[in-house]
């Protein structure tokens, strides 16, 4: 797939428009995507650009399998942002990605501390966040600032192991937050403040919940973004 990327100011034309709408599972919104990226050539991959785990996160283009390969080292979230900004201080937009936590180049110690990741409305420390963990299918849905009115967790089976590759989505609109994974709802929430969280960015990941001096590697294959109507 080639990289798709619109300018962030034509946003409002695209919605008026309707162009690439796009209508997901019956419980999440509608959504048009506006920017997609597969990786698919080396500019494409030099793109997303590193938001967040400093120089113990690293990412790699593996040409051969089209994918963008993440290695991360210590406790902390690797995190990178494809190129686009909403034009609004809490804009609708839902994140897409598509990865694996990768078992055979991560050791077996830190398998089931290893997860992945997307954020959306994220900027200078807020954020929504989907994490799931495919070792244990857990998942949490958090907010930064954190609050409880936006704090779900679990497990389920929707989550596909470490040998698969998971799909992550997570939609906001206003004031509801929405957790998708694989086309599962695995949260919706209504964040009684969402003035709290003033983020304009999307950005996604993989990271560890364990320290250690060795690297949790994963792989991404496709990343989405889009508006939620």
């Amino acid at each position: 797939m080639r990289s798709k990327l619109r300018p962030t100011r034509t946003l409002a034309l695209l919605l008026t428009a309707g162009a690439l709408s796009l209508a997901l599972t019956a419980s999440a919104a509608a959504v048009i995507y506006v920017y997609g990226n597969g990786f698919a050539s080396k500019s494409a991959f030099k793109e997303m650009k590193r938001t967040g785990g400093g120089k113990k996160c690293q990412k790699h283009y593996r040409e051969k399998a089209k994918s963008m390969r993440v290695h991360v080292v210590g406790k902390r979230l690797c995190e990178f942002s494809p190129p686009v900004v909403g034009d609004a201080t809490r804009p609708d937009h839902v994140i897409f990605a598509k990865g694996q936590v990768l078992p055979k180049k991560t050791p077996k110690a830190l398998r089931e501390a290893a997860y992945l990741a997307v954020k959306v409305r994220m900027g200078r420390g807020d954020a929504y966040e989907l994490q799931i963990r495919p070792k244990g299918r857990r998942f949490k849905l958090l907010r930064k600032p954190s609050s409880g009115a936006v704090s779900e967790a679990g497990k389920s089976d929707a989550i596909r192991p470490l040998k698969k590759p998971n799909s992550l989505r997570l939609d906001v609109k206003g004031a509801r937050v929405t957790a998708i994974v694989n086309g599962d709802q695995l949260a919706s929430v209504v964040d009684p403040n969402p003035e709290g969280v003033a983020g304009r960015k999307v950005g996604f990941g993989i990271g560890s919940r364990k320290n250690s001096k060795r690297a949790i590697v994963g792989a991404f294959e496709r990343v989405r973004v889009g508006i939620a109507e």
